[in-house]
């Protein structure tokens, strides 16, 4: 039984997409939706009507329906994937409606997250199936990937007996200008706050900056299990923050130098090459980058003409022939190296040393301080 439109009916296409088992984008459905009569919007809550495409597009485009219908479906499943670039984020299920003009040409209308599906088509319960599929999908990968989490994410740990909050706090408000980051907040930094990490760190993030701590033993070796850092910091081995660890100063670096053993092998490491107890630091086997930061000679992120005084701390750096003079509205000298951490790890992501000098300084506002 065929069906005939009068000129004054309005249609639009309704091209309903999901994401699959796999992660892929899919065609969930095209259909056209009428307008009423002498309506320009052709809304099913307008009192419009649903058609099933296959003998809708016959009746429109002849011969060519067959066509008509691939390039529909390339179209939806080409601009779904833009929408996942686009957004830096991943939608799971889009309805996507459309018109084509007399020469066949497709006009965008809008976008929708998950529409709802004509009762007329009792495609429901696959709707739902496809996503339960999803959704199994991502908890696969997620766990699949809770050691290194994303190929494309980086993770930056920070540990260390000083300036580990700090330290990280700073890298996280200097990247936070270009990128959505994810940061351990306040105190969380125990091996058992990085597990829930695993699972509050989502696609939308590009970046995570997390606080390492450790109470003895075998606490970073967790962490790096949980969450495999590939740009860690250790700020520096201080003996007045060993009473839990057992070994004294040497105790406390074998317990720091889990971060490097659990850390990717390939990735880079920062440490306090001013603080003779980072020798203790067991790097031999690191295949990685070791960056040292600090004031002495052989450093690679190196401060010098440091003036100190009332108003805080200054001083001049170069990297990769960029140089720039820091002021930190800051009084204590281990202020300095926290923002020489700073820079060391916002440089490695890409972040120039003017930018980093201008994040510093708000973040150093002497009246929360």
């Amino acid at each position: 039984m065929s069906f005939c439109l009068t000129v004054t009916n309005v249609y639009d296409l309704r091209l309903h997409v999901q994401k699959d088992g796999s992660g892929n984008w899919k065609i969930c459905t095209i259909y056209p939706r009428i307008a009423p009569l002498n309506d320009i919007k052709a809304s099913i809550s307008r009192g419009g009507a649903t058609l099933y495409a296959a003998p809708f597009l016959k009746q429109e485009f002849d011969e060519n329906y067959f066509n008509m219908k691939r390039y529909l479906e390339v179209f939806a499943l080409s601009i779904s994937r833009e929408m996942d670039k686009l957004y830096h984020t991943s939608f799971d299920e889009l309805g996507i409606d459309v018109g084509i003009d007399e020469k066949g040409k497709i006009w965008l209308y809008e976008i929708n997250w998950h529409p709802g599906v004509p009762p007329t088509f009792y495609l429901e319960l696959d709707v739902v199936k496809t996503s339960l599929k999803y959704c199994i999908y991502l908890a696969q990968k997620f766990q699949s990937k809770n050691t290194s989490l994303h190929a494309s994410r980086p993770v930056i740990a920070v540990t260390g007996s000083v300036g580990t909050k700090t330290t990280k706090n700073m890298i996280a408000s200097i990247l936070r200008k270009e990128l959505n980051v994810f940061e351990s907040k306040g105190n969380w930094n125990t091996y058992e706050d990085t597990r829930k990490h695993v699972h509050q760190i989502t696609p939308f993030h590009e970046v995570a900056v997390l606080e390492y701590s450790t109470e003895g033993e075998g606490d970073i070796s967790k962490h790096c299990q949980f969450i495999q850092p590939h740009l860690s910091i250790i700020t520096s081995i201080d003996p007045a923050h060993t009473k839990n660890i057992k070994g004294g100063i040497s105790g406390a670096a074998k317990a720091k130098s889990e971060i490097i053993k659990g850390m990717d092998q390939n990735g880079i490491l920062v440490i306090n090459g001013d603080d003779p107890n980072s020798k203790l630091l067991d790097i031999k086997r690191f295949q990685g980058t070791v960056l040292k930061i600090g004031v002495s000679e052989g450093c690679d992120f190196r401060a010098t003409s440091i003036q100190q005084g009332p108003e805080g701390i200054s001083f001049d750096i170069e990297v990769k022939e960029e140089k720039v003079t820091i002021t930190l509205p800051a009084l204590e000298k281990r202020d300095l190296y926290n923002a020489l951490f700073t820079i060391a790890a916002s440089s490695q992501m890409g972040v120039s040393l003017r930018e980093i000098s201008e994040g510093l300084k708000k973040y150093y506002n002497p009246k929360k301080r």
